[in-house]
């Protein structure tokens, strides 16, 4: 006969299947368990296996608030600036550069975690950073600005 047992280890809550047997050698009843793995979902007897499934990243969950408002701001007051941005896609640098804390390497992470991403579409990964500093920073852009 079998059965299902859950142990509570810390905040994570395990299953076990028991089968009991009578152990001749010793006369008497003994158990054998066997790891069923974390439980997901105890009524419907619901586990994840060891090394067979992993919990999936969220990725719906994005910072709104200061890109978004940063963008109508920019869409409201300086249009022609918001338009060279989005044409040039620089916007997701700039809004990047004003509210990142960390260096432009980290851009990618930040522009993926963020309204920016739908908002201000553009391609923030590392080389692609340094093509547009490389091509921004030439004598021909600066003289085209000028």
């Amino acid at each position: 006969m079998s059965f299902i047992r859950f142990k509570q280890i810390g905040n994570k809550e395990y299953a076990y299947e028991v089968t009991s047997y009578y152990d001749k050698e010793k006369k008497r009843p003994a158990q054998k368990s066997k790891y069923l793995g974390q439980v997901v979902n105890r009524e419907k007897n619901e586990f994840i296996k060891p090394g067979k499934m992993k919990m999936k990243q969220e990725k719906l969950i994005l910072d709104f608030g200061d890109s978004y408002f940063l963008i109508m701001f920019m869409q409201s007051r300086m249009k022609e600036l918001y338009d060279f941005a989005v044409k040039s896609n620089v916007l997701p640098l700039v809004l990047y550069r004003i509210l990142g804390k960390t260096g432009m390497r980290r851009a990618n992470v930040w522009h993926d975690g963020n309204i920016a991403k739908y908002l201000a579409p553009g391609d923030t990964t590392s080389q692609r950073i340094s093509e547009f500093l490389v091509k921004f920073g030439e004598e021909s852009s600066l003289r085209d600005f000028y």
